[in-house]
């Protein structure tokens, strides 16, 4: 079980950073976070050491944020086309803001009470929300296991594995492929590495049900 909290935990703790970083501005806040993460030995370690070194290599912060923020809005939301849409709208529906898509995850947030939280500052299937949200529900895991509340850990993990199945992977793969191909930023690019590579690993961990280790009678209790 202590492998198991200290996972939930760690996912909870990424997904929420990489949230964060995905909306504007940029901040130092924001940045700062990803550089002190410890380089545990998992299949994302690489990613994460190439941004954390690129980052700890910026001599004027100021500067930085500047030109990053500029670049977010060149990427993102800025006038005219973007490389890189941040909505699962334009990959997946008819390439409209709101649309379809965006209506279902915001049916998941209603759901789980977040409505109030993460619904109306920018698209409900925007990146920031969508990794958000899959941070809450890693950290509502993490404390359910701690308080040994086994029949919720399972409804939890189980609603990360549909959401990451039929919303976060079926999008945000492309969403990093395409910054990876237009930015002019190393920032951008060792970013989006980083977010693909965890959002994949992620969701093969999940994929191979993990936490069914714990024994058929405790997953099925009801709630």
């Amino acid at each position: 079980m202590k492998q198991l909290a200290e996972t939930l935990a760690q996912r909870a703790i990424l997904y929420r950073l990489l949230g964060g970083i995905y909306t504007y501005p940029l901040t130092l806040e924001k940045v700062e976070p990803i550089i002190k993460l410890e380089r545990q030995d998992k299949p994302w370690k690489d990613s994460l050491i190439s941004l954390q070194n690129y980052l700890k290599g910026i001599n004027n912060w100021e500067v930085f944020l500047e030109e990053t923020n500029i670049e977010y809005t060149r990427l993102f939301e800025g006038p005219g086309q973007h490389p890189a849409p941040p909505f699962a709208s334009f990959y997946l529906g008819d390439g409209t803001v709101m649309g379809a898509p965006a209506v279902a995850v915001r049916q998941e947030y209603i759901k789980w009470n977040l409505a109030p939280i993460l619904i109306g500052k920018i698209p409900d299937d925007h990146i920031a929300l969508e990794l958000t949200f899959m941070s809450y529900l890693a950290n509502e895991a993490y404390l359910a296991l701690s308080k040994n509340n086994n029949s919720l850990l399972y409804v939890l993990l189980k609603t990360q594995e549909e959401f990451l199945n039929k919303h976060l992977i079926s999008w945000a793969l492309q969403f990093c492929s395409n910054i990876i191909s237009a930015s002019t930023m190393n920032f951008f690019k060792n970013l989006t590495s980083l977010t693909k590579i965890y959002i994949e690993t992620d969701f093969e961990w999940i994929l191979t049900k993990k936490y069914l280790k714990l024994t058929t009678e405790e997953i099925t209790k009801p709630l």
